[in-house]
């Protein structure tokens, strides 16, 4: 009997605890988006997009449409900016839902160190919500894509639907913090633009919390490959010999596997072991076929290719005096005690050497038949 009483007063105590922060749902506004931007040196600007219901008479009676509004305000810090927008909204805005933080370039050059605090520490924001970069924070947050209607929801959804796309990945707030955490303080966040319609590609690359360089194109689409070991459905179009002087032009897909090993440590050198496979998307002419040896050849020219890519992505690095592939990291895990950081990023890091081996493979031709098929019959 006492246990029984005892688990009531439990229950109780726990529902009675939750009372305070409960609200209905009316009582609440929705932040999907937020967007954070510099006006001056002492003025930051803070955006935020939330859902509004809106009705409207049609011809069967009552419609609700999904519409969206952009609030912004500015102030000295973000807290001065966020206690003035709560100060616009009849109700209790809610971080609840967040999805969605984009931080202006200009911001991000001068460091985002606070903001990240500010965002971690707001209670209930998700350590999933999305960090994007872009130039024009309020175009971004009042863009209508065609396929989308909500900006915030698009940017979820872009994500989540696993584009083929090897110029830009996701990143979470957990991740940047997780990567900013590592030996070499580096990381990369997606960029996005705003011109005729949504655009989410390239890298911006930080170091100790500042934007300090950009990785275009295929750039991003390495560096996922150096910091994760696989890249899915990057594209090549290049010119293939044929002949002597005569080259086709052949575009492909390839699925590529990296993996890394250290060579040595001082000075560092490491072994990159590549191997993947290709899938034939477009020959130019129909007047060539596809023969196993436009296929050796065209191995051959995509090996060379594409070790020069990686070599300029890393060199790119190495100039900016910015890791943030986690090579460092490995040297550190193997010899923690003779490892530092300021000599590794200075020193040790502009002139590490990189081996290059390369295994590609022929999975798909895109022809119904076979180049070996053999015909049956007469």
């Amino acid at each position: 009997m006492a246990k029984n009483i005892m688990m009531v007063f439990t229950i109780i105590s726990i529902l009675t605890g939750c009372s305070e922060d409960s609200k209905e749902i009316d009582q609440r506004t929705m932040v999907l988006g937020m967007g954070i931007d510099k006006v001056n040196d002492n003025e930051i600007q803070l955006s935020i997009q939330m859902p509004v219901i809106v009705s409207s008479i049609g011809g069967q009676g009552e419609e609700e449409n999904s519409e969206f509004v952009t609030k912004t305000t500015t102030g000295p810090s973000l807290w001065e900016a966020l206690t003035d927008l709560e100060a616009q909204t009849p109700t209790t805005l809610f971080f609840g839902h967040l999805n969605t933080v984009i931080i202006s370039e200009q911001v991000a050059k001068d460091g985002i160190d606070e903001i990240i605090d500010f965002i971690d520490r707001r209670s209930p924001i998700d350590n999933q919500v999305h960090v994007l970069i872009a130039s024009d924070v309020e175009a971004i947050l009042n863009s209508e894509s065609q396929l989308v209607f909500l900006p915030s929801l698009y940017i979820e959804r872009f994500f989540e639907a696993e584009q083929k796309l090897s110029r830009t990945d996701i990143l979470r707030l957990f991740e940047y913090r997780r990567d900013t955490n590592m030996i070499s303080k580096s990381a990369t966040i997606p960029i996005i633009y705003s011109d005729n319609n949504l655009t989410i590609q390239n890298f911006a690359v930080f170091k100790d919390d500042k934007m300090v360089d950009i990785l275009y194109g295929k750039e991003a689409g390495l560096s996922r490959l150096l910091k994760d070991e696989e890249l899915r459905n990057v594209n090549y179009t290049l010119p293939v010999p044929i002949t002597e002087g005569e080259n086709v032009e052949v575009s492909v897909s390839l699925n590529l596997n990296l993996d890394v090993s250290i060579i040595q440590h001082r000075p560092p050198k490491f072994n990159l072991d590549l191997d993947g496979n290709i899938e034939f998307i477009h020959l130019k002419t129909k007047d060539v076929e596809l023969t196993h040896d436009l296929i050796d050849a065209l191995k051959k020219e995509l090996k060379k290719v594409i070790k020069e890519d990686i070599l300029h992505t890393i060199n790119k690095m190495q100039e900016s005096h910015t890791e943030p592939w986690l090579f460092g990291h490995r040297i550190w895990v193997e010899n923690p005690d003779d490892f530092d950081e300021e000599q590794w990023l200075n020193n040790e890091w502009p002139t590490a050497e990189f081996v290059i081996n390369s295994d590609l493979e022929v999975e798909k031709i895109g022809q119904r038949g076979m180049l070996d098929k053999i015909k049956v019959g007469r």
